[in-house]
């Protein structure tokens, strides 16, 4: 975990030490490189990337979708999973 920490420090820059709680659960694989990226801070144990890729600015991975609410009156959850190699 202190190596997940160390990552997430080291991606977000200091001071933004409060997101690396935030991004817990995250299951990344081995050589995946992120920029800015949104990623879900509500359900990040949902999210699975696979290895070697390459998450590029602006890009926003959500495990949950309001736009169902307004019509039925609830939300959707389900997880996320990018598998290897995805640019």
């Amino acid at each position: 975990m202190r190596l997940f920490k160390r990552l997430i420090k080291k991606l977000l820059g200091k001071g933004n030490e409060s997101k690396v709680d935030l991004y817990q659960g995250l299951d990344i694989g081995a050589g995946t490189h992120w920029s800015i990226a949104n990623l879900d801070g509500v359900f990040p144990q949902l999210i699975s990337i696979g290895k070697n890729c390459r998450i590029t600015p602006r890009v926003m991975i959500l495990t949950h979708d309001a736009s169902f609410f307004n019509h039925t009156g609830r939300y959707r959850v389900a997880p996320v999973k990018i598998g290897d190699r995805f640019t």
